[in-house]
């Protein structure tokens, strides 16, 4: 929300269905997903939740999700990666979907490891692979797509899948460089997505616009491509017809719910004013312009201040836990900040 966020789709390994309460008392649209995995070649563990309990656990927080207020809560079904679950999971997970009205997260194609690795076992490229069980479709959200070809950027628009472009996790983990440009040239909807603190660090939308713009010009060595335009219509438009809620927000439209922010436009990086959308996309960053947040029309940022929760209280339980989870890891930092363990 500091960062100018309003909506979310976080995508959870284990989930208290009480966390779809923090979402509401934040004030904030969430995408809750589980996400499902019955292989583990690494054998980590903890890594798999049995599969009756994550399909119970899934059927409370559809209910729970439906119960909230204004529709502000909505449910996914979530599947790591093609390579890390059994056909026989991802086929079950979309016959519940399909049947219950619920849509599908899944990592496509965000590694070449994963790549290989579902062509070695299939013949096949993980999209191809995940047309031919019948999962994807216009209720599929597919996080980093990036290791396609022109037939796998094809069958994405057929099918209506549609994809969350994460640029700064992908460079950071150095995953690769999605083919955004030829996506959005073939009629493929794209949405921009931060990924995870772990991944990403600020969750600043503003900066992953102005990186997903600046890594496809790189890319195509073409400084036109991805113009800051387009740029802020993937993190507005883009992402809201990739979660299914084009007829509720992405635009500020009579009918539509209010979900806007306010940006301080007063400072020296972003004057003068000659293009407002370039402005944003290359010169704002987050939270640090922005001063107030509107949810489904109910203020819950003011001057840059939270109203919905004390924000001092979550960043000291936050640090605490991240200190007993170390410790319980034997992991600490070192003098130098590099991870230790005992």
């Amino acid at each position: 929300l500091r960062s100018g966020i309003t909506t979310l789709l976080n995508m959870e390994w284990a989930t208290d269905p009480s966390l779809l309460d923090i979402y509401e008392q934040a004030g904030i649209r969430a995408i809750h997903t589980l996400t499902m995995t019955d292989y583990d070649q690494w054998n980590r563990p903890g890594m798999i939740m049995p599969l009756d309990k994550a399909f119970a656990l899934a059927e409370a927080l559809i209910a729970r999700a439906k119960a909230s207020k204004d529709g502000m809560i909505h449910f996914r079904y979530g599947l790591a990666c093609p390579n890390s679950c059994t056909m026989g999971l991802m086929q079950e997970v979309r016959r519940r979907a399909t049947e219950q009205g619920v849509a599908i997260h899944i990592h496509i194609a965000e590694t070449e490891f994963e790549w290989n690795n579902i062509h070695q076992r299939y013949g096949k490229t993980p999209v191809q692979y995940l047309r031919d069980i019948g999962l994807l479709g216009p209720d599929v959200l597919g996080a980093h797509c990036i290791w396609l070809n022109e037939e796998d950027i094809r069958i994405l628009r057929e099918t209506g899948t549609s994809v969350a472009h994460c640029p700064e996790c992908n460079m950071k983990i150095a995953d690769g460089a999605a083919p955004v440009a030829e996506m959005l040239a073939a009629g493929v909807t794209v949405s921009l997505a931060t990924d995870s603190c772990a991944v990403n660090d600020n969750m600043d939308m503003f900066e992953a616009a102005r990186v997903a713009a600046f890594l496809q010009k790189l890319r195509m060595k073409e400084a036109c491509v991805l113009p800051a335009y387009q740029a802020l219509e993937l993190a507005t438009v883009g992402g809201a017809k990739a979660l299914g809620l084009e007829a509720e927000i992405g635009t500020l439209t009579p009918g539509k719910r209010a979900d806007i922010i306010l940006v301080d436009l007063t400072a020296p990086h972003l004057r003068p004013i000659n293009n407002i959308v370039n402005n944003l996309v290359y010169c704002a960053s987050a939270p640090r312009d922005v001063v107030t947040v509107i949810v489904n029309g109910r203020l819950v940022m003011e001057n840059g201040e939270l109203l919905t929760m004390n924000v001092e209280e979550v960043y000291t339980a936050a640090e605490k836990y991240i200190v007993r989870r170390f410790s319980e890891a034997g992991l600490y930092v070192s003098p130098y900040y590099r991870f230790q363990r005992d």
